[in-house]
């Protein structure tokens, strides 16, 4: 994956968990990486869905990796549910209360309204 569609795709996941679909845009993806808005279509061909599926992608191997880390740190399941809400909530208070959860903030954004996204959200929530 080149360097221009590797930061197209995290900017994407982080305006996803702030903003969620709707209200994220292709042009604000590339101005907030300063990349050209010739990027878009050449890394993106399919558009706005296409980069979101693999910011979707993207986000769920975070959370992913973060389930692993909790639970390899944690001696029980208990503590590993408390492990990681405290990790979350730490991240939205870093956050100003900003970043919520791509997948919740996504999900209701394309819930109805774009079946190939709410397919990726699904075969991520079984992935996990």
């Amino acid at each position: 994956m080149s360097q221009t569609r590797k930061r197209m795709v995290e900017i994407g996941a982080q305006l996803l968990r702030r903003k969620g679909y709707a209200a994220t845009s292709l042009v604000e993806i590339v101005e907030e990486g300063g990349l050209p808005r010739g990027s878009i279509y050449h890394h993106f061909p399919h558009g706005k869905p296409q980069l979101a599926a693999e910011a979707i992608k993207y986000a769920s191997a975070e959370v992913a990796r973060d389930m692993l880390d909790v639970a390899a740190r944690a001696s029980s399941a208990p503590e590993a549910v408390a492990i990681y809400v405290n990790l979350l909530a730490e991240r939205l208070e870093r956050s100003g209360f900003a970043d919520g959860g791509w997948y919740a903030t996504t999900a209701m954004d394309v819930a109805g309204t774009e079946p190939a996204l709410a397919e990726a959200l699904n075969d991520e929530f079984r992935r996990w």
